[in-house]
């Protein structure tokens, strides 16, 4: 499965020749980007273990805005993304079974930008069922990345679907800062090492079904989101945040809610999907409300629109920076 992405923004003039307008918007170089997304081969050894090999979809957790113990994908799902776009990951992935309890047990190497084989990373998950409930353990470890540890939970609880996902992460070399930025007296934060750290993240929610007629429902659900990684009311660190790169998105702040309404094929509409998504940084008190419309116009195509709201407080659903004058 490969990706092809056009952007009609990107200006195709060449700067050699021409005198080319600069699209800071653009994003990209050039306007079409080829990508491999999938290419994969599996097999089984007795009908009893099954492998899969080479570049596939992986994604561990049951969170729907944030997934701490999502440790084979390199970038974080964006939650408010019309899909996916985040590019399978080359794995070696050995599956077993266990059908006479409904669990699974996996073993995975990860191959993922590997050049010798002291660079292959290991992870192992076993996803075990106990009547409603579903227990997942993970691990994962590379050579010169963090070690991660990781639990979730799903379970039914009266009307409720609940999920509790949970992970601990010792070894992170990503830059923390700590201190004031003021660039009227020239007041930089200074560097924390937390690379000795247990950094821990947990998302807890809870998702209801409201069924309206015979074949019609309504889903309901809420996320509140724990991040020992992020900051708490630092907004005035933004700016340093982004100018250095270590500013990440739904992961800057400590921490988050969220909560969101799922309206799929209402009455004679059956093409039809509305979502409206609501997210919050409780750390900087922003906010960023989100509609989304999809309808499917064929049966391979479909369109996607949105509109969103920043409000709150300035801070991360709500960029905005003060700069003062520098004589």
């Amino acid at each position: 499965q490969g990706r092809l992405r056009y952007t009609p923004t990107v200006s195709t003039c060449d700067p050699a020749t021409e005198d080319c307008p600069v699209n800071p918007l653009a994003g990209s170089s050039s306007p079409t980007t080829v990508q491999l997304d999938q290419f994969w081969l599996n097999f089984d050894v007795g009908r009893t273990v099954f492998v899969t090999a080479g570049r596939q979809r992986i994604k561990w957790g049951s969170g729907r805005f944030w997934n701490p113990t999502d440790f084979l994908n390199q970038q974080a799902l964006d939650p408010l993304a019309v899909f996916d776009e985040r590019l399978g990951v080359d794995v070696l992935k050995v599956h077993m079974p266990v059908e006479s309890l409904g669990w699974n047990l996996y073993a995975v190497a990860n191959l993922e930008g590997a050049q010798t084989p002291e660079q292959v990373g290991g992870a192992a998950r076993a996803e075990l069922l106990f009547g409603t409930t579903e227990l997942a353990l993970s691990a994962a470890a590379r050579k010169d990345t963090p070690l991660r540890l990781g639990a979730d939970v799903s379970a039914a609880l009266w009307l409720f679907d609940v999920h509790v996902e949970g992970a601990v992460s010792h070894g992170v070399e990503d830059k923390f800062y700590e201190g004031d930025f003021d660039l009227g007296t020239l007041t930089f934060p200074r560097e924390v090492d937390r690379s000795d750290d247990w950094i821990a993240q947990v998302v807890a929610g809870a998702e209801v079904e409201v069924g309206y007629s015979n074949t019609d429902s309504l889903f309901l659900g809420a996320e509140y989101f724990f991040n020992d990684a992020g900051y708490d009311d630092a907004a005035d660190l933004y700016p340093f945040l982004l100018f250095s790169s270590a500013f990440r998105f739904f992961y800057v702040g400590r921490h988050y809610t969220a909560a969101y309404a799922l309206l799929p094929g209402p009455g004679d509409w059956n093409d039809w999907t509305f979502t409206l998504s609501g997210l919050s940084n409780l750390s900087d008190r922003s906010v960023l409300a989100r509609a989304d419309i999809r309808v499917q116009v064929l049966t391979h195509l479909s369109v996607n629109t949105f509109a969103s709201v920043h409000s709150g407080a300035k801070g991360e659903f709500r960029l905005g920076f003060d700069v003062p004058a520098v004589p």
